[in-house]
This record gives C-alpha cells, sequence and structure tokens, in this order.
C-alpha cells in the first residue's frame, strides 16, 4: 500500500544579476513563478526613484509611496505592536534600503526602534522567534520576512488615514 504522506514541496528560485540578486521560496509553485517574473521583468529603478525611495519591484506588484526615510515609512505604515514596529522596519531593509537586506540580523532591526522613535524589545531574538512575520534565514542567526509579515506590511500601506 503506498503512502499517503508527502512531504511538502519548497520551491525555492535564486537569481543573481550584476544588478539584481532574487530569492524567492514557497510552497506555492504558481507564486514563485508569479513573483519571480515580477522582479526580473521591473525596470531598473532611475537615479530619481532611487533618491526618494522609490521602487518598481514592490513585492506586491503595485507601485508603494514614496518613503523618504525609515521614519516616514514607519509613519505611513502605524504599527501598534513591537513584532508590527520589527516587521515593518524588516520591509523596509528587505524592499527599500540602500543597499537591500535580503535576510538581516536582530540588531539590525533593534537598533533602528530607536531611530523611529519606538521603545526597543527587550529581546529582540525572542519577539522574532514567536511572531509568524518572521523565519529563518539561510544562514543561522539571520531572519527574513515571511509571506504572512509581508502581507501585513502590504495590507498597512495607507490603510491607517482611515
Amino acid at each position: 500500500m503506498a503512502s499517503t504522506n508527502r512531504a511538502a514541496v519548497l520551491y525555492r528560485i535564486r537569481v543573481k544579476r550584476p544588478d539584481l540578486e532574487v530569492e524567492v521560496e514557497s510552497t506555492d509553485r504558481d507564486y514563485v513563478d508569479a513573483k519571480l517574473d515580477q522582479y526580473l521583468n521591473a525596470r531598473a529603478p532611475t537615479e530619481s526613484a532611487a533618491m526618494t525611495g522609490d521602487r518598481p519591484d514592490s513585492p506586491s506588484g503595485r507601485r508603494p509611496r514614496s518613503p523618504i526615510s525609515i521614519g516616514e515609512f514607519i509613519r505611513q505604515i502605524n504599527p501598534d505592536k513591537k513584532n508590527e514596529v520589527a516587521a515593518t522596519i524588516a520591509y523596509f531593509l528587505e524592499y527599500y534600503a540602500d543597499p537591500i537586506a535580503g535576510e538581516w540580523k536582530p540588531d539590525e532591526i533593534a537598533d533602528r526602534f530607536p531611530d523611529v522613535r519606538k521603545p526597543k524589545p527587550a529581546n529582540m531574538s525572542d519577539l522574532l522567534a514567536k511572531s509568524n512575520f518572521f523565519v529563518s534565514g539561510r544562514e543561522k542567526g539571520l531572519y527574513r520576512l515571511s509571506e504572512t509579515g509581508v502581507k501585513w506590511v502590504e495590507d498597512h500601506t495607507g490603510n491607517h488615514e482611515g
């Protein structure tokens, strides 16, 4: 009798070019294909877009507002809880910072809390481990936003105004 228990298949595609490095990972192959196409077909940001923070390769496929700084971006999202603040900072690092950080250490997020005038968590590693907004990175001690974390930030873009 054949076993019906199958391990979940994880699809991961990584493309490295001089101007772009993209890695997409999910158990949903269509999602991986769509995101990879989206990133690879996005045109390179113009010099003025890079200066204002515009990124044509927003993970949602829509062009986000132009955050001037991490503080401005935090004000746009308006997170309440510490894990939401951490997710918003991580999103900024992964999609807007120069250079872009695909994965980061807990201290890189914790060190940004004072920059955005939010109270710093006592134990950032514990916060990251307990929240479904984050997943472990490829190397020990590194993290990145989960699909849930990305979706949370994108769902709150511009929604705090009422």
